[in-house]
């Protein structure tokens, strides 16, 4: 993951610990931001697994502002 050299936004869920399958997958998630140079970890608040859904206002808001950034 190192080797990525895009900027990368990483979203995830603030409450998404037990979607099947996971394991904590913000954690999962802190890693890569951890990993990834340039890169941007956006955590929704009271979301889980499916941030779209449950904070499309909030999920939207990270998506087009990072985009503004990097324009």
């Amino acid at each position: 993951m190192g080797k990525i050299k895009t900027p990368t936004l990483i979203l995830v869920g603030g409450n998404d610990h037990f979607a099947e399958g996971t394991r904590d997958f913000v954690k999962q998630c802190q890693s890569m931001a951890n990993k990834i140079p340039d890169s941007k970890l956006v955590m929704i608040k009271g979301a889980r697994h499916g941030i779209f859904w449950e904070r499309p206002d909030e999920t939207n808001e990270a998506i087009l502002s990072w985009l503004k950034e990097h324009d």
